[in-house]
């Protein structure tokens, strides 16, 4: 059984619900799952996801991803609603997509070359809608803290 009640979620705003789905091991490859949904920032066309260590013209904090074990981790493939964003190629930066109102968005960020003793997983998610000085988010970032690895 799953739990991740012992994990720490904060949102970048009250107005986005963020859920834990899943974080799973598949041998060395790590896959976490979760969900987003805006409630009441209104029809957001130009959401943005930034990759770690890539650079990017706002100025913006990276994605910081890293395990129990102090290893920190660039992740290759991330999706947003059903999307496949490589860290590659054209979106090398981040996703940029949608992020309508109401409705439930799953997301998932893939990890390769896990360590095999890592318990737990940590994220700093860059996060922003733009135009920021519209959607004025409490803080540009979501953080997913010691999510326990299954």
């Amino acid at each position: 059984v799953e739990d991740y009640s012992s994990a720490e979620v904060s949102s970048c705003d009250s107005r986005v619900d963020v859920q834990i789905v899943s974080c799973k091991r598949n041998g060395s490859e790590l896959l976490f799952t979760y969900q987003l949904t805006n409630n009441g920032l209104g029809s957001v066309s130009d959401m943005r996801i930034f990759f770690p260590n890539k650079c990017n013209l706002s100025g913006m904090d990276q994605t910081i991803i890293y395990d129990d074990l102090g290893n920190e981790y660039d992740s290759y493939r991330y999706t947003f609603r059903g999307e496949i964003y490589n860290n590659v190629g054209t979106y090398d930066r981040g996703i940029t997509d949608d992020f309508p109102e109401g409705l439930p968005c799953k997301a998932t960020i893939a990890i390769a070359n896990l360590d095999k003793n890592a318990k737990t997983l940590t994220i700093r998610l860059a996060f922003t809608c733009y135009p920021s000085y519209i959607y004025k988010l409490t803080r540009e970032y979501i953080t997913f803290k010691n999510v326990p690895i299954y």
